[in-house]
């Protein structure tokens, strides 16, 4: 089974059901098929965000999150490390494109 990049808006509603679509339950469903997960560098700390927003929401309780990391921690994840600067800076020269 193929890799695929994970978006932060997908894994969350992996976790958080109520926001849960079609399209994040074929994306799950590609892992459970053994696909591998691809994030960027910046992947963890958005998700821990949004977990930690929902607990001091009071949409989670902190049981359930740590529950929740310990799920995300078992995902095939690799992580793509930061790039140099300066070759992210001629990625966004040579295609017009945000560095984000």
């Amino acid at each position: 089974m193929k890799s695929f990049v994970l978006d932060n808006s997908v894994a969350i509603c992996w976790f958080l059901k109520s926001q849960s679509t079609p399209y994040t339950e074929m994306a799950l469903r590609r892992v459970a098929n053994g696909a591998k997960l691809t994030v960027p560098s910046l992947w963890i700390s958005e998700f821990i965000n949004v977990i930690s927003k929902a607990v001091q929401m009071r949409a989670l309780d902190s049981g359930s999150a740590e529950a929740i990391l310990k799920h995300a921690k078992a995902l095939p994840i690799l992580s793509k490390s930061a790039p140099e600067l300066a070759d992210l800076f001629a990625l966004t020269e040579r295609y017009r494109l945000s560095a984000y």
